[in-house]
């Protein structure tokens, strides 16, 4: 088991590379789904993707492997 700063790592492959923004279910349904593709693509272009992360409860940290990749730089690397 790893351990960060007290929180048990989680590490998740599902949370990298997420998009920053996608449409909600609410707004899917008033559109084509060929609407709905092109301003998928729109939104991917336009804000991107991200490696998310969750503490749950206080007492775990899930991430992906990039995510725990920027983690580790962003202590100088160390583990």
């Amino acid at each position: 088991m790893t351990y960060l700063h007290g929180l048990e790592v989680i590490i998740n492959p599902m949370m990298d590379d997420q998009p920053r923004m996608t449409p909600s279910a609410e707004f899917r349904r008033l559109m084509t789904p060929e609407m709905v593709d092109d301003l998928e693509a729109w939104m991917l272009k336009r804000f991107g993707i991200e490696n998310r992360f969750y503490v749950i409860e206080g007492r775990q940290l899930v991430c992906g492997p990039k995510g725990m990749a920027q983690v580790h730089a962003a202590q100088g690397g160390k583990r």
